[in-house]
């Protein structure tokens, strides 16, 4: 291809070096061996110079397609009471859905710990890629007393939270294969409560790609 290029530039720069050629036989008047050299400086210049600009599209034709759905599976820790099992869903490699999840059941308690989170990549450096992100948890307990003494009366008490918060994430991997994932952000705790607060969220976790590339 380049070979292709490289004969129609010679062949266009052809009125050009007539002229240096003119302009060197009766301006400059140089002996055979300087008008040979300086001729064939200047079209090696011009090839070198388009060539260069040629590569420009032919390399962004070899880029990587992008991965229309990315599944991946991990753990996720936060403050936000989200905390268990990990599914994320990656679109277009930019925007990401992710579901936190962690059942935990006895005779006397029912716990569930969850959360969905929503993230957008709007950068990528190196190996590290930078998203905004907004969040949702749930927490829910629901346990009983058994009497003790013989007067006493048995229980049953549920707790449940809503969490909301918003911030940055970033990712870090070598590879699509595995990720690490850390958030940090501004969370509204309780707001299903009088004793709702705000504060400071974190969150890290890792998880590993499903499915390859095609």
């Amino acid at each position: 291809m380049y070979n292709n290029i490289e004969r129609i530039y010679v062949k266009s720069l052809y009125p050009f070096l007539t002229k240096i050629n003119y302009f060197a036989n009766n301006i400059l008047k140089p002996n055979e061996m300087n008008k040979t050299f300086l001729t064939v400086l200047i079209a090696t210049s011009a090839l070198f110079a388009t060539a260069q600009e040629t590569k420009k599209p032919i390399e962004k034709l070899v880029e990587e397609p992008v991965q229309k759905f990315q599944h991946r599976l991990g753990l996720h820790a936060g403050t936000t009471q989200e905390v268990g099992f990990s599914y994320k869903l990656v679109i277009k490699e930019k925007y990401q859905i992710h579901a936190v999840v962690l059942p935990i059941a006895s005779k006397d308690d029912k716990i569930l710990l969850s959360g969905l989170t929503y993230r957008y990549k709007f950068r990528t450096v190196r190996n590290w890629n930078m998203l905004s992100f907004v969040n949702a948890s749930y927490y829910y307990n629901k346990y009983s007393y058994d009497p003790y003494y013989v007067n006493d009366i048995a229980s049953n008490y549920l707790d449940e939270n809503l969490n909301v918060s918003a911030g940055l994430a970033f990712e870090y991997g070598r590879s699509d294969f595995f990720k690490l994932n850390m958030q940090l952000g501004y969370a509204l705790y309780n707001i299903t409560s009088e004793d709702w607060n705000t504060n400071l969220s974190a969150a890290v976790g890792f998880d590993f790609l499903l499915n390859k590339k095609k």
